[in-house]
This record gives C-alpha cells, structure tokens and sequence, in this order.
C-alpha cells in the first residue's frame, strides 16, 4: 500500500484521499463507483451537438446519426428540408405498382367511401344480451367480438361451447373408487408406470387412470377393475389423456381377457367423439 494522496473527484468536485499505489494502475481515480461510473459512460459517450438546418435547434447526434451535411431535429423539419433542397429522397428499392394494383386500390376506396370507422353501431352481447353504441372499426369481423365480459366469455366457452371440448366426464365413479385408488397406488408401488417418478418426489398422491375409458362401460362400476387402472404422474396422466398409452402395462393390468390393453391398440389417440376420455 502507498502514500494517501489528496485528489479531486473529476466528477462530482468532491475532494478524497486515494491510494498512491492504486492511481499508478489507474484505480481510484474517482470519488465512488457512481462518480466511476459516470466517469466511464462520459468516455464511451460519442455524441455531439448539432444545430438543426431548419430551425436552429441544437440536439444530440451520434456519428451513426448523421448521414449528410444537414441535420434535423425532427422528422417535421427533415421534410420541410426536402421541400427547400438540403437533402433528396433516396429510393433504395422502388414500388413495383402495377395496374391490377391499382385498380384493387381504388376498388377498396369506393368500398370504404361514406363508411366512417367511428360510426357508432348498436352491438349486442351474445350472452346477457346487453346492448351498447361501439365504434364501427371495432365490430369489424376479424375483431370477432361477441361478449361483453370475461365473465360472458366464460360462461359461453365452457362445455360443448368450448372448441376443445371432448364429451366431459362422469363426475362419479362409484363408491369404490376411492378404494381402488388407494389398491392401484399401493399395487404399482407408489410409482409413476411411465416415468417411475415416486410418490414421495412428487409431494402429492399420484393419479390413477383408466386404461379403458370410464364411457366405454354400460355402467360405471363395471369399469372400476383393478385390471383397468394404472398409477400415473399428473404429467404423464394428462399426456396418456391426448396421446393415448406409450409405456409398457403392469402384468396385472392384461390378465383381463375383457380389456384390449395391447400397447398397438392403447397407443390410438382417444376418440373425439368419447367423453374426456379416460379422465381418471
């Protein structure tokens, strides 16, 4: 460590005291870090000052700003230089107007004439029925606009109003449901049968599918087979769910001569016209 020096902040102005050793490396030049900072960014800072060719405003200009002799504070003042001849457009690539182009222009104007986009136009929610004065422009079709709420949104999206939609699923699955949940978890190990991620990792209880579908049986209990079910991960359950079974079945699962459990037929997607399918 060297002498203490007494210096000026270039900065703020501030005097300090700094480390002789360290200035010869050229530390502690300033004050703090926000004065080296500052310091730093007024070094890198290659702006100059420039007095618009038009009305003599000055502004800041960088060298990549400044692509002739005359500079403009604004876009105004760039083209009210055009009009007086500092500078000339300059036409990289020009339009390629043809006459079909222009015939379609002027078709779409004598579509728009009269046509004012801010007309208000009485529109009615397709859900409550409320009726409100909108602007023209947002009832255009493309807008598609057709509630007045995300609560109206949700009541008509949900259920067979809902595009992804795919029949639902029984809310009830028979009294021994909960007990065959419990047998199928402990049968398979607490472990997931497709990624073998345990129970215990996952921090929750792990799903337990139907192999076939719950709407496949004529009655609910008849499909409450422990032959039927697996122990899944929710993440694998709901990629069973869409793409139907990839992963080899317990042996217990294909002693059922009832069950089509074959790995070819379970890899089928699920029917769309099926409930949610094997929800479950």
């Amino acid at each position: 460590m060297g002498d203490l020096v007494s210096r000026q902040c270039p900065v703020c102005g501030s005097s300090y005291s700094a480390d002789s050793t360290r200035l010869s490396f050229g530390r502690q030049t300033t004050c703090s870090r926000q004065c080296s900072y500052a310091l730093r960014a007024k070094k890198l800072d290659k702006t100059r000052r420039f007095s618009c060719a038009v009305c003599g405003k000055v502004v800041l200009r960088s060298p990549a700003q400044v692509k002739s002799a005359f500079v403009f504070c604004s876009r105004a003042c760039h083209y009210k230089g055009r009009s007086l001849g500092f500078v000339q457009r300059v036409v990289v690539k020009p339009y390629a107007v043809t006459e079909a182009g222009r015939r379609a222009w002027r078709d779409a104007g004598e579509m728009r004439r009269g046509v004012l986009r801010k007309e208000p136009i009485t529109w009615t929610c397709e859900v409550c029925g409320t009726e409100r004065a909108l602007p023209r422009g947002l009832l255009a079709p493309a807008r598609r606009l057709r509630f007045c709420s995300p609560e109206c949104a949700n009541k008509a999206l949900r259920g067979v109003g809902n595009p992804s939609w795919r029949g639902g699923h029984p809310d009830y699955y028979g009294a021994d449901w909960r007990p065959l949940q419990r047998l199928a978890r402990k049968l398979d190990g607490y472990v997931c049968q497709r990624c073998e991620v345990l129970q215990s990792e996952l921090g929750r209880a792990l799903d337990v599918h139907h192999i076939k579908p719950v709407s496949g049986f004529a009655n609910v209990n008849d499909a409450n087979l422990i032959e039927n079910v697996v122990s899944l991960c929710h993440n694998c359950h709901m990629l069973v769910e869409w793409n139907g079974i990839d992963f080899d079945l317990p042996a217990r699962c294909r002693v059922n001569p009832g069950l089509d459990t074959s790995k070819e037929t379970a890899q089928q997607p699920v029917a769309a016209d099926g409930p949610q399918a094997a929800r479950r």
